[in-house]
């Protein structure tokens, strides 16, 4: 008799954020920023690029005579307080700008499926079977985890990876729904170990733990 239960597959969903155009626009005019190495020759021309910043704007507000230079003058005498920068720290702001501009992933929920037939367990989406892991082979093992609220049944097949693991979870169990002879102190799911867990009722967590415990001893 061939066990079917429908499953919530949590995947992680890379994505642009909103603001990437922004942080990239501030990174390359940030690329702009004078910068100095922090020795003593450094730092010296490091003065002499303050005091020539604040000279022209000073000068350009003096004698700019329309606005545009007054403006531009005004921005020189300003960037003169922050400029120049050591190029230890105008290359951490780079790292910290190009971060927040970097692709970001998500959690993802969608429809699945996860099915075992006496033979095999199998995981599926709404389009395909995506790994299954044969319960006879040696080498194969169950294991259990606390994954925040959620008990997870894990059937991994030999080569341990987790791409090739299958994760079941589901709220609202106890530690009294794991069975004796894994029912020690349960450590919690490492990402390390899974990628795309199952997320199940509880009653149908317990049926299939029920099942795979008539076969697997």
């Amino acid at each position: 008799m061939t066990l079917r239960l429908d499953a919530e597959l949590e995947r992680e969903e890379v994505y642009a954020p909103r603001s990437r155009r922004f942080w990239r626009s501030l990174d390359y005019l940030w690329g702009y920023m004078p910068s100095y190495r922090d020795s003593r020759a450094g730092r010296q021309r490091a003065r002499q690029v303050k005091v020539g910043l604040a000279v022209l704007g000073v000068l350009a507000m003096i004698f700019g005579g329309s606005a545009g230079p007054i403006v531009l003058g005004a921005l020189a005498a300003a960037l003169a307080i922050a400029a120049p920068v050591r190029e230890l720290k105008k290359r951490s702001v780079h790292n910290r700008l190009r971060a927040l501009a970097a692709d970001r992933a998500r959690p993802v929920s969608h429809p699945g499926s996860v099915i075992f037939d006496g033979r095999r367990l199998e995981l599926h989406d709404a389009q395909t079977m995506l790994r299954r892991v044969l319960v006879d082979r040696p080498g194969r093992e169950l294991v259990f985890r606390v994954h925040g609220e959620k008990i997870c049944a894990g059937l991994r097949p030999r080569s341990g990876k987790k791409r090739d693991a299958i994760w079941v979870c589901a709220p609202g169990l106890r530690s009294e729904d794991v069975p004796v002879a894994y029912a020690g102190g349960l450590a919690d799911l490492s990402e390390q170990e899974v990628d795309v867990p199952a997320n199940v009722s509880a009653k149908d967590w317990r049926r299939l733990i029920e099942t795979l415990g008539e076969v697997i001893q």
